[in-house]
């Protein structure tokens, strides 16, 4: 994520943050029109800190450009999904290869705390926002522990672009077993263990990335059985 140096940057930044959260939380639906006139208003600032921040938005894919319309809020599709999981996947089992290799107590210690967190959260009240927060908070602790800072902003960008799939599909029923997979991730770490570290993640893509297709086509064409 860039921060910018300047006030009227600073400000570009907020307005970029605000944004990006709506559209992450689908309260600016896909395919809305970002109008700076409207925005402007909206905020209260001239019309620059809202070219800033949508600029920072497009260079990030959540907003692109249409030559009809002008910038659009990124779609939601079966393809567009495809295209973000699959460097997502490629990302994740690069993390965990390099992560097997230079994971240190720190990193044990801070991934068995959520481990610990996540089975707390399935005895107990299951609430999606708190799951999808220790989800992706255990794959960030291992992106940090593969000591890659690049990888690290690369895979939380694209946790970024896919949480709208999250919050699109809801995560309801997906607690127990993806806890139980993050556990043999973190007991594969725990050894040292890279070939199965890379097999376990793989696995926990497929799976992942099975149940949100599946929940996409529903969505999609919901008249079908599946």
């Amino acid at each position: 994520m860039t921060k910018f140096n300047n006030l009227k940057q600073n400000i570009s930044y907020e307005v970029y943050e605000d944004l990006k959260y709506r559209i992450m939380t689908l309260n600016l639906a896909p395919g809305t029109v970002l109008k700076e006139v409207d925005l402007s208003e909206e905020y209260e600032l001239s019309r620059t800190p809202i070219r800033e921040a949508i600029k920072q938005l497009k260079i990030e894919s959540f907003v692109f450009y249409d030559e009809d319309a002008g910038n659009k809020v990124a779609p939601i599709s079966i393809k567009n999904y495809t295209e973000l999981f699959q460097l997502r996947e490629a990302l994740e089992v690069l993390s965990v290869k390099l992560a097997s290799l230079n994971m240190d107590d720190d990193d044990t210690h801070h991934l068995e705390q959520n481990i610990k967190s996540q089975l707390l959260l399935i005895s107990g009240h299951q609430s999606p926002s708190e799951f999808l927060k220790l989800d992706r908070e255990f794959h960030s602790l291992i992106a940090m522990s593969a000591d890659n800072s690049l990888l690290v902003k690369l895979i939380q960008n694209y946790y970024d672009l896919l949480y709208r799939y999250d919050v699109f599909c809801s995560y309801e029923n997906q607690f127990v077993y993806t806890v139980s997979e993050h556990q043999k991730i973190f007991n594969a770490l725990l050894r040292k263990d890279l070939l199965t570290s890379v097999q376990t993640m793989e696995t926990h893509m497929n799976n992942l990335n099975s149940l949100i297709l599946l929940r996409l086509v529903k969505k999609f064409t919901p008249d079908i059985n599946l």
